[in-house]
């Protein structure tokens, strides 16, 4: 039996998440698309998706990659800018998934201890964050693509990340999603997150 599947046996939520960015463009190399910070206690990631899909081709050929790093420390500060996931009620990006969902069952709305803006996804630009996150230096999901010039007459370029396991998160710990490689003149994208997760 995984630590997910005791910790929902002893009482613990099940939430999932879903969201997607606005169309991104003209990032610097590791900027920051998607934040993730558990504020307290701790929870357990069952399941996290992320895909990337390049919607306007690059000038220049390019690679371009995504990469998601576990953060032991957010400095106990938000991300900025973007879409804020945190609150189902303003933004109901996730829901309660081991609860009914319907129009009288709000349950399934319930809010859990992200709310206050802990989830952040880039909508253009690249997400702030005014203190200094302790970032581990090798990813630990990584997906790229040799993108051609956008005169090509091929396919243009995706990059899918995928952890389905057991992912422990303390206090004030987290992840993020960010570009590794700078977006060259021209190109835009579009960033989509699924995360599945237990807390108490």
């Amino acid at each position: 039996m995984t630590t997910a599947e005791q910790a929902r046996l002893s009482g613990a939520r099940l939430f999932r998440l879903a969201a997607t960015s606005g169309l991104i463009t003209g990032l610097s190399a590791n900027d920051v698309i998607f934040a993730w910070r558990n504020p307290e206690l701790f929870q357990w990631i069952a399941k996290l998706r992320v895909k990337w899909r390049t919607v306007a081709g690059f000038t220049a050929a390019q690679e371009m990659a995504i990469a998601a790093h576990l953060v032991s420390s957010f400095d106990d500060t938000n991300y900025g800018s973007g879409t804020d996931l945190s609150n189902p009620s303003s933004s109901p990006a996730y829901i309660r998934g081991d609860e009914g969902f319907g129009a009288s069952l709000t349950a399934a709305r319930e809010k859990t201890r992200l709310v206050a803006g802990n989830v952040r996804i880039a909508d253009a630009d690249a997400l702030t964050h005014g203190a200094s996150p302790t970032i581990q230096a090798q990813p630990f999901l990584w997906d790229s693509f040799a993108e051609l010039a956008a005169a090509a007459t091929v396919h243009k370029g995706r990059a899918d990340l995928h952890h389905e396991g057991e992912l422990t998160l303390g206090p004030d710990g987290g992840f993020i999603v960010r570009a590794p490689i700078a977006l060259g003149a021209g190109g835009t994208g579009r960033l989509s997150v699924e995360v599945c997760w237990y807390e108490y």
